[in-house]
């Protein structure tokens, strides 16, 4: 993917730094970054690494910034909870992702508050907004 990124950013006349880090141990200095984004990073990390993940975050992350995480959540309705509880172990082998994370449960002991939690495609894609304490 990375590679992939590289001839995009080249492609476009970008200027981009792209690089390869371990979301546990990032290689930037606290309070770094004004806000933070997350794309269906935490539906593919385990559960204990969840909390250390989102600490890492929030340590390169200022005071009063924000974290936005995309994930995926199973829905209410049964019949469709059903179906992507069917598709869950394909969705597991093929891209290593599981749709029953539930991030917002490791946030307090990460020290984030959770600002909004909103879903983007009906139930199933939340959006949780994750705010950084200034104290």
């Amino acid at each position: 993917m990375l590679g992939r990124a590289q001839r995009r950013n080249e492609k476009l006349g970008a200027t981009v730094d792209l690089r390869e880090m371990d979301v546990m141990a990032l290689d930037f200095p606290d309070d770094h970054f004004d806000g933070i984004i997350s794309t269906f990073l935490f539906c593919v990390l385990e559960p204990e690494h969840q909390t250390p993940a989102l600490k890492e975050l929030r340590r390169v992350c200022r005071p009063g910034g924000t974290i936005r995480i995309l994930a995926y959540s199973l829905p209410e309705p049964p019949v469709q909870r059903s179906i992507m509880k069917l598709m869950a172990p394909w969705v597991r082998f093929s891209y290593g992702a599981a749709f029953d994370r539930n991030t917002e449960q490791y946030m307090d002991a990460a020290g984030l508050e959770l600002l909004e939690k909103k879903y983007l495609y009906r139930d199933i894609i939340k959006m949780l907004t994750l705010g950084v304490p200034t104290t």
